[in-house]
């Protein structure tokens, strides 16, 4: 045992300290309870650093004891990977026996299961996430053993804050030789009813295939949309047996959530559906390895992202529905049609007064749509005015909503399928606003950080801009798509234009700073930009009372227009000079649509080619370009307190 804690001595974190973070164990601290007990959340030091937590405190009353505990810090911090949960820490004083894990904010998989807005695709990338996680363990690392988990359910399937699907509770597990086709352990049966393997339970034998068993009965939960087990009046009964029926009964239609099913491709659901039936075969040789449940489930993702279903390729036309072959191959996009009409694509108020004589004879106008952008009919749907009977229109409701109506300008959201980020949660938003400003007066309010910015900010943090300027019939389309998390890190709270000057050219000399942030972990600094029409150059200040102004961090998917994009540090593609280019690329297009005649608005493009169509022409600046000095502080409008630093 001495050893044993000397192994992880690192990981001993004070009572005291835990005391303090969930104050004294208050019951408002209380974020879950398991059959290990009641789960607090916290902020504590680790050895990883500082950071929200989950205390796991032990209550013997719950079933388990101190092998439970000892066997958890044990698997945790040998057994690592991406898809297990991580421990941070541990508590072993005065009789208490605490285990720190890693925050999962989105709480476990089990608890999503029913939501009628959780998309099937990222339900596939959870049970894909969760499968990793367990072929990890199953498969020996080197160390010619292998894990058997002995508890898998949904419950025991945590999500971080991005969504990633994280195995928990290893108290239960069971270590055997892995240098044997078939692992067999002679144990007490343990699991919760409804996962647990009918052979172990009968046999009292434990292999890999028991853990199988388990996945595929959480595969039939994320299917259907409901926990193995249900209590009807007191009395408990188990599903499983009715799901593999009506799987080979070929009736899968009377027990998949219907929400779900409308998005599901058909390859996808059939691929799907058969690894979890052969998950629950009742002869242990005739179930896959969770390796190959992985690769069915790659190919069952692979399926639903490159051929979703068509029905979401809707596009609107005199208010009526109708479907069109989809853009692109790795995400819904909508054809863009009779883009030459830019007023009739607006749906600014200003603009419906000024409408041509023309519009106010046709008394049902032909309506047309910008990108993704739905006609301004579509906000009597949203409103739900006595207009709804009709059942396309109900349909098409569930796919678009009103966030945002005032001053002109209408703000909507679609759910969507995002296939670009990896492992995190396929949610997006897509909007379409119209905007009375100039093109200066917009990229004031990008660059600004006054009130007008601030309220714009609050009014945009579920998701990002598609913005339509209207001046001069001069019209932008600017699209972003980005995660969809409960946890958003403002961008004003990590970049923000400190200072900014427009010069005679029609150049922009930007002040960047970059701020401390909890997410964020490198220090403050400042950078200096100059902005041109089609491209930028960044150049650090000099240093400033003995100290360098050049520690800028790379501050991922954040946009300078920053309605409320989420930090996502895996992302290292969208950094500080990706915000620079998209201030860069506004000014390239509004430098070629300046004039009184409405641009054409190009249509989407597929996504492996062009993420930001009017990104496409944005180039570096030439090396000849006459450039402020990049170590010249004779800006007196880029001078930094000494606070500031």
């Amino acid at each position: 045992m001495e050893t044993f804690m000397e192994e992880f001595q690192h990981l001993k974190i004070q009572l005291d300290d835990i005391k303090s973070a969930t104050n004294n164990f208050d019951d408002n601290k209380v974020i879950g309870v398991g059959g290990f007990g009641k789960v607090y959340g916290g902020e504590i030091s680790h050895y990883k650093g500082r950071s929200m937590v989950a205390f796991k405190r032990l209550d013997r009353r719950f079933g388990q004891g101190d092998p439970e505990f000892w066997k958890e810090v044990m698997m945790l911090s040998r057994y690592t990977h991406a898809n297990l949960i991580s421990l941070l820490g541990f508590c072993d004083e005065d009789g208490e026996k605490i285990l720190v894990y890693e925050h999962a904010s989105n709480g476990s998989f089990d608890r999503h299961l029913s939501s009628p807005t959780f998309p099937w695709i990222q339900r596939l990338k959870i049970c894909l996430d969760a499968a990793r996680g367990l072929s990890y363990l199953h498969d020996d690392k080197g160390t010619q053993q292998r894990v058997i988990h002995r508890d898998i359910k949904s419950s025991n399937i945590l999500l971080d804050r991005y969504w990633n699907a994280k195995v928990s509770d290893m108290g239960l597990s069971k270590i055997g030789p892995a240098n044997q086709l078939h692992t067999l352990l002679v144990t007490n049966v343990v699991g919760t009813i409804g996962y647990v393997d009918p052979m172990y339970m009968k046999l009292g034998f434990l292999t890999k295939e028991s853990d199988v068993y388990s996945f595929g009965v959480v595969l039939f939960e994320v299917l259907c949309g409901r926990l193995c087990i249900e209590n009807s009046n007191g009395m408990f009964s188990c599903l499983v047996h009715m799901w593999k029926q009506k799987y080979k009964d070929k009736k899968l239609d009377d027990i998949i959530f219907r929400d779900p099913m409308q998005e599901i491709n058909p390859r996808s659901l059939e691929i799907f559906s058969s690894i979890a039936f052969q998950c629950l075969h009742k002869s242990r040789d005739e179930r896959p390895t969770m390796s190959v449940v992985v690769q069915k489930l790659e190919t069952a993702l692979d399926f639903q992202i490159n051929d979703p279903p068509t029905f979401k390729g809707i596009l609107f036309n005199g208010g009526k529905m109708h479907q069109e072959s989809l853009v692109g191959i790795n995400r819904n996009k909508y054809q863009s049609r009779n883009m030459d009409s830019g007023r009739n694509a607006s749906s600014s108020d200003q603009e419906s007064k000024n409408s041509t004589a023309e519009d106010e004879e046709d008394s049902k106008p032909s309506l047309t749509n910008i990108g993704n952008g739905p006609p301004e009919y579509i906000v009597d749907w949203t409103q739900e005015n006595s207009n709804q009977n009709n059942k396309n229109q109900e349909f098409s409701r569930k796919y678009w909503h009103l966030v945002q109506h005032q001053n002109g300008l209408r703000i909507f959201e679609e759910i969507l399928e995002v296939d670009s980020l990896p492992k995190s949660c396929s949610r997006a938003m897509k909007a379409v606003g119209v905007v009375e400003a100039s093109c200066e007066e917009i990229f004031e309010l990008v660059m600004s950080m006054d009130k007008s910015r601030f309220e714009w900010d609050c009014s945009f943090h579920y998701g990002c801009l598609v913005e339509e300027v209207d001046s001069n019939t001069e019209i932008i389309y600017h699209q972003l798509q980005l995660d969809w998390f409960p946890t958003f890190v403002w961008p004003r709270d990590l970049c923000y234009a400190r200072y900014w000057r427009r010069n005679d050219d029609g150049s922009y000399d930007v002040l960047l700073c970059s701020r401390e942030h909890g997410f964020c972990g490198p220090q403050p600094g400042h950078v200096r930009a100059h902005i041109e029409s089609g491209g930028f150059k960044i150049s650090p200040l000099k240093s400033g009372n003995g100290r360098p102004r050049s520690l800028v961090q790379h501050l991922m998917q954040i946009d300078l227009k920053g309605w409320g994009v989420c930090y996502a540090p895996s992302f290292q593609q969208h950094c500080l000079q990706q915000i620079l280019k998209n201030v860069a690329g506004l000014r390239e297009y509004f430098a070629q649509t300046g004039g009184p005649i409405a641009p054409k608005i190009p249509n989407m493009v597929s996504a492996n080619k062009s993420r930001k169509f009017h990104l496409t022409s944005v180039f570096d600046l030439d090396h000849r370009s006459q450039l402020m000095d990049e170590f010249s502080d004779e800006d007196e409008d880029f001078q930094i307190s000494d606070e500031e630093e």
